[in-house]
């Protein structure tokens, strides 16, 4: 079914977000596939001034299974998706070894295939990206754009991204003359793209500045229970100027399954009865201002507990909803979503590994933490203590950090506590 805005404030004119039938459901099974039996009908919501309904839920291309080097697996997974509704698909080059626009497009000619000579089937539309990194002027990204669609065996790309703003000077860089945007503009105008966005890991005020420039049309964005005080002034200005929102990371890139234990202490608070991955996924998916939750999904079991979070989406009031956020955010401020960017040490100090340190001790209290310590020295022979000393404070791990945590900071606290 599709809900316009009409629909969604008719469903609940006090709250902005929709998250679970707490009432009607009772314990249930915290693990996937035993939550409902009912496979839910898709929603879909208008994505911003495009035009276009998308659906709540998408797929993210970045986890496709890739079995030695086989798409087979990935292209019924994603085949599958589109059957069960799912109508957007997101992906970019160097996902998956650099082959997840080759697999998309090798499953959208399977749906092609499988839509023959019906009628009305479902629309679908595609995203991919281009990073300044690599492509750095109007020309390169032209180049880029001509390399995507042969990845994707089609003639345009509905949605276009300059990937991955890491701040404000990355966005201006890309729209200085001569640079990215000037040739996504050329492009859209070849009519080899319909729509310019911009994936961020910005600060939110950084994002509001980006969104006042006006020039795009869609945000993809890093939010999800762990992080929201971030980016909801963002998320809020988007929709206000009808921008389409997509978030990334509802999970915090794994964070949240991985401690199960923790976040299910916070679902007991809570009062739901839905799984630890369906309430981080409502989270997102049923707040007014957010049009697709996006998520990386690997396998089908993944896929139907994702698409039965649908059955549980209903408005919950400004003041449960306020309860449930103070909640989450307790001890949860300084949580690192674990996504590698800060792997650029100069010296070659494991940042990563040690902002998983410090997610120990904010998870699991210090006996874990040093636990975490001594396996990795034992497993590794690396001394963290020894590591961080190592460090010069130069600064480049904590610029490319996209959540802009005191990666020094903690350094030195970790340091003391070893």
């Amino acid at each position: 079914m599709t809900l316009d805005r009409r629909d969604f404030i008719k469903l609940g004119a006090a709250s902005s977000v929709a998250l679970w039938l707490e009432t009607l459901l009772g314990p249930l099974k915290l693990m996937a596939g035993e939550i409902d039996g009912s496979i839910p009908e898709m929603i879909y919501k208008p994505f911003g001034k495009t035009g276009k309904d998308l659906s709540i839920l998408s797929m993210g291309g970045l986890r496709y299974p890739y079995n030695d080097g086989d798409p087979e697996e990935a292209i019924k997974l994603i085949v599958k998706a589109y059957e069960l509704g799912v109508n957007y698909f997101d992906t970019a080059p160097n996902y998956v070894e650099d082959t997840s626009e080759e697999i998309t497009g090798l499953a959208m000619k399977e749906i092609d295939r499988i839509n023959a000579g019906k009628n009305n089937p479902l629309p679908y539309y595609w995203g991919t990206k281009s990073s300044i990194g690599s492509d750095k002027t109007a020309d390169d990204v032209m180049r880029r754009i001509e390399t995507s669609l042969k990845r994707l065996g089609k003639d345009k790309i509905p949605y276009y991204f300059m990937w991955c703003f890491k701040d404000l000077d990355h966005h201006k860089a890309v729209i200085a003359k001569g640079g990215p945007y000037d040739g996504a503009l050329k492009a859209k105008k070849d009519g080899l793209i319909d729509h310019i966005l911009f994936s961020t890991h910005a600060t939110g005020e950084e994002n509001i500045a980006m969104l006042n420039d006006n020039i795009y049309e869609g945000m993809l964005i890093g939010y999800n229970f762990t992080n929201f005080p971030r980016q909801e002034e963002a998320i809020q200005l988007a929709h206000k100027k009808n921008v389409g929102v997509i978030v990334m990371n509802p999970l915090a890139g794994g964070l949240i399954p991985r401690n199960q234990q923790f976040f299910e202490q916070k679902l007991k608070k809570s009062g739901t009865g839905m799984s630890l991955v369906q309430t981080a996924l409502a989270f997102c998916m049923g707040q007014r201002e957010i049009n697709i939750t996006l998520s990386g999904m690997e396998n089908q079991q993944q896929l139907m507990e994702n698409i039965k979070t649908i059955n549980y989406l209903n408005l919950f009031d400004e003041k449960r909803l306020a309860a449930l956020k103070a909640q989450y955010l307790e001890g949860l401020e300084g949580i690192c979503t674990t996504c590698q960017y800060c792997n650029i040490c100069p010296l070659e100090i494991p940042v990563y590994e040690i902002m998983r340190a410090y997610n120990s001790k904010i998870l699991d209290g210090m006996g874990k933490f040093q636990e975490w310590i001594d396996w990795y020295k034992d497993e590794h022979d690396i001394d963290v203590k020894a590591e961080i000393e190592k460090c010069v404070e130069c600064g480049i791990c904590e610029k490319a950090c996209t959540q802009k945590l005191d990666i020094t900071g903690r350094f030195k606290e970790i340091a003391k506590e070893i």
